[in-house]
């Protein structure tokens, strides 16, 4: 089978660590993928994870669509899968002039009224978790044809790791900078002396980029001198996340910074957009997930700095108590391998294809 993969850029994001992810898989099981992309930092991982040659056009307009036809044409692909709407709504005409199947991806709640024409003329929507697959089923005849499938982890990356010795108490905040998302990591750096008797030592190192960077780098500054030591530490985006993963005691975020950290066996907290899950348990394991940890759903809508306060100190307690989550990286590798989601995609792709 050949399939041919679309998105916007090379960016760090969840869709490009899904296809760093999930293409080598389908490549060991002898498919051909092809890749259409824009520039950005992850453009070197995402090359060595294509089996073919990657195409530096981002298929955003109508010289994109005839780009896109022509490849189809060319490399004789059987189903393209698009991670955008804006990519999407060129790979449907693109894929309606060839006569392929078309496998639309929503990774978030994107605006209904934007993106039902594309998620109403894909052959199949691919979600997930249920926050999103509740959110694009509002849309007419999409219900039918949507499907959850979770997100892959690279095992290989993120595994159980042991806790080297130290003093303190080590919190890492890993996520987009941007105006929406940045408010959160600024309470983190506002309440850090708060926190000081309750967790001794704690440190706070803060792992992304975009609009809100420069802020927060001043923020972390002037917590620095307040404490007169440094507790806070900016690091700007990162290519590999798995140290910094590994040398937290806690890790706060969404999406994939959540799965991996409990991959790797740490405490976590789920803070996003649409709100907070809070410190992940076993218990509230399931609605997190579902959730995706405060991006798509939340069980907290007003994250104040007071409650943001409340779970880190939860998260202390439990860091006290064990400081490995031993459960982490089992229900990883039960419901989130690289296996699994490309076990899904080669069903539903199969599926479309003339005698599948």
């Amino acid at each position: 089978m050949n399939a041919l993969f679309l998105h916007r850029n090379a960016r760090i994001g969840g869709a490009n660590t899904y296809l760093i992810t999930v293409m080598p898989e389908l490549v060991s099981r002898g498919h051909r993928t092809h890749l259409m992309i824009g520039l950005g930092p992850l453009l070197p991982r995402l090359r060595a994870a294509t089996e073919s040659r990657v195409r530096l056009n981002p298929p955003l307009d109508s010289l994109s669509e005839r780009l896109v036809t022509r490849t189809i044409r060319r490399h004789s692909i059987d189903v393209v899968n698009a991670h955008t709407v804006n990519t999407g709504r060129v790979a449907l005409r693109a894929c309606a002039s060839r006569g392929i199947p078309f496998v639309q991806h929503v990774h978030s709640l994107v605006p209904l009224d934007e993106s039902a024409d594309v998620l109403q003329g894909a052959d199949r929507v691919v979600v997930m978790n249920r926050s999103v697959e509740n959110w694009v089923k509002q849309i007419d005849g999409v219900a039918e044809k949507t499907f959850l499938s979770r997100l892959a982890v690279d095992r290989d990356r993120f595994s159980l790791r042991g806790i080297e010795p130290h003093e303190g108490f080590n919190v890492l905040y890993c996520g987009r900078l941007s105006r929406r998302k940045a408010a959160h990591a600024q309470e983190v750096v506002g309440m850090l002396h708060t926190l000081e008797e309750q967790a001794p030592g704690i440190t706070l190192t803060i792992v992304g980029g975009r609009s809100q960077a420069h802020l927060i780098r001043n923020l972390g500054a002037q917590a620095n001198r307040a404490l007169g030591r440094r507790a806070v530490r900016i690091t700007g985006e990162t290519l590999n996340p798995a140290e910094l993963i590994a040398g937290a005691d806690v890790v706060i975020g969404t999406g994939y910074v959540v799965l991996e950290a409990l991959a790797t066996g740490r405490h976590t907290i789920g803070v996003g957009i649409q709100g907070m899950t809070g410190l992940v348990t076993r218990e509230n394991l399931s609605e997190s997930i579902e959730a995706n940890f405060g991006d798509h759903d939340a069980t907290i809508h007003d994250v104040t700095r007071d409650v943001l306060a409340a779970e880190i100190v939860k998260a202390y307690e439990a860091w006290k108590q064990s400081p490995v989550l031993a459960w982490g990286p089992e229900v990883i590798s039960q419901e989130f391998s690289a296996r699994r989601a490309a076990n899904d995609l080669e069903d539903i792709f199969t599926a479309l294809l003339p005698g599948g």
